[in-house]
């Protein structure tokens, strides 16, 4: 049986004959990244370090042909910089808010209001990251985190945060959370009226990867998110702050697009490592 090799390029798979021909660069016509939506944009200003500005990565973004992106910040809302940078650069951008502790948590108000900025760029709420308990327990860190789940039910506050984001048509991003703990929100934010969910299918932070889990999420309508920096993740990293994750491939990545369908699965080629120092594209 003749073997092959696969590839993820954006929302493109490409896969060829292995054997003499598979030593050889893959050739793509056109470019890959034409209309490709970028769902998750790191870029500064941040608390953290970033090589690249909003606006840098607009003007990045439309020179590449892409369709749209979408600015992220673990500790503030995006929508405000999304509109500055779509109206310096005439690429389409949109933004949104993570409910980490530096925005409250769960906090309403702070839902209520992002969508009420100008432009109208609020795109996305994502649960609690490095402020999930998931998250803080999976890192052995000794401090407060961002409970969205008791006695295996959503927190009450989820109730109107995800009415909210049904009534505004925004997307429920699960952020850090448990591959079980997904589950119960996702069914939540649907009995609410979202309409999409997106989760993490098989990420370096918190070994969330579970193949019946994965098929839960996307049995009810969920998509998979893949984020190509975890490419560059794991004990050989470059990054010193990023060798105590594990290290999730491209291949990897391709055998989860394979298992569950690649209508179910949000592929972006840069996705959260685009404005990350010392990284191809940072």
């Amino acid at each position: 049986m003749e073997r092959l090799a696969t590839w993820l390029f954006g929302v493109v798979i490409v896969t060829v004959p292995l054997g003499a021909a598979g030593q050889e660069p893959v050739t793509l016509s056109g470019n890959p990244l034409r209309d490709v939506i970028d769902f998750h944009v790191h870029s500064g200003p941040d608390s953290f370090t970033r090589s690249m500005t909003d606006v840098e990565i607009a003007r990045l973004a439309k020179k590449s042909g892409m369709r749209a992106i979408v600015l992220k910040n673990h500790f503030t809302a995006t929508t405000d910089r999304a509109w500055l940078a779509e109206r310096l650069t005439g690429m389409r951008c949109y933004g949104g808010i993570v409910l980490n502790r530096a925005v409250g948590g769960s906090n309403t108000e702070a839902v209520r209001h992002m969508v009420t900025f100008t432009g109208h760029r609020a795109k996305v709420v994502w649960l609690s990251t490095f402020d999930g308990e998931n998250h803080v327990r999976r890192f052995e860190e000794d401090r407060s985190f961002v409970r969205v789940v008791e006695s295996g039910q959503a927190v009450p506050q989820l109730a109107k945060i995800f009415k909210l984001s049904a009534e505004h048509e925004l997307v429920v991003q699960t952020g850090h959370l448990s591959a079980k703990k997904c589950l119960i929100l996702i069914h939540a934010a649907k009995a609410a009226g979202v309409n999409e969910d997106r989760s993490y299918p098989c990420d370096g932070r918190c070994n969330w990867h579970d193949g019946r889990a994965d098929a839960g999420r996307t049995e009810n309508g969920a998509k998979l998110e893949c984020v190509w920096l975890r490419n560059l993740q794991g004990p050989k990293s470059h990054l010193k702050n990023q060798q105590h994750w594990r290290c999730v491939s491209t291949a990897d990545y391709a055998r989860a697009v394979r298992e569950l369908g690649p209508k179910t699965s949000s592929c972006p080629l840069t996705s959260a490592s685009i404005s990350t120092p010392y990284t191809p594209m940072g």
